[in-house]
């Protein structure tokens, strides 16, 4: 059956309005998510690592279940993100490792509070484990701190000292074992972020910070609802025992 010719109006209308809604203004596509997120990031100072150099691998560690929560902490688009003078020094770091046939694999960067308090709860609020963000934010929250590892050209990790996220001696970034390769790697890797302005973490040889930004101050602390990044952040159950690390 045709429509009535006060139909067509009526219908023409609602598919304007549609139109309008999925695309902001008619023609003129919406920016997706993603792209208000890293516009959002800008604005308080933060940057995708991948801009200022696209060599830099990341695999956010926080984004599986593979961390020491045992569970998915950022949403799956969560992007990379360091403020941008971190991001440089992290950058000269990548080219004195290709040097050496080596490159960076970037497992956490900018954390938002709202997940570094869900790291303090999920701990038991054993401050062995995880620091009390009531005593300060961590340096990732602010996008100064980085926590990574080495890969060769192809990108695959290579043997580190541990994994990421694990409580034990053996995660110190004065690393004494027994393999004299890991203990290459790891001195060469701390050779690299020195050269670049990045200071090690003794207690987490994968944490390194950016000193320029220290002592931190709440001005450079970035929420994720500042970045409309939608967190919801699991709460412990009774039953989990802490295994976090402090950072």
């Amino acid at each position: 059956m045709l429509p009535s010719p006060l139909f067509v109006p009526a219908f023409l209308l609602v598919v304007t309005f549609v139109l309008a809604c999925g695309e902001g203004t008619l023609g003129t596509p919406a920016p997706d998510l993603r792209t208000t997120t890293l516009a959002l990031a800008r604005r308080h100072g933060l940057i995708e690592v991948t801009a200022i150099n696209p060599r830099i691998r990341s695999r956010l560690r926080y984004a599986t279940a593979s961390n020491a929560a045992g569970r998915v902490l950022y949403p799956p688009d969560m992007p990379c993100l360091l403020r941008e003078a971190t991001a440089r020094k992290l950058s000269h770091a990548q080219v004195f490792l290709e040097e050496h046939g080596l490159g960076i694999l970037i497992w956490d960067a900018y954390r938002p509070p709202e997940i570094q308090q869900a790291l303090w709860e999920l701990s038991g609020r054993a401050e062995n484990f995880v620091s009390d963000p009531a005593l300060g934010w961590s340096a990732h929250c602010t996008g100064t701190a980085i926590d990574l590892t080495l890969v060769d050209h192809t990108g695959r990790a290579l043997p580190m000292p541990t994994d990421f996220d694990v409580l034990s001696k053996h995660a110190s970034a004065l690393y004494t074992g027994d393999d004299p390769e890991i203990r290459r790697r790891l001195r060469l890797l701390q050779k690299a972020m020195r050269s670049a302005g990045l200071s090690p973490y003794i207690r987490e040889w994968w944490h390194f910070s950016d000193p320029d930004f220290q002592p931190l101050g709440a001005e450079h602390v970035v929420f994720a609802g500042n970045l409309g990044i939608h967190m919801n952040p699991p709460r412990r159950t009774r039953s989990a025992t802490p295994s976090l690390p402090a950072r």
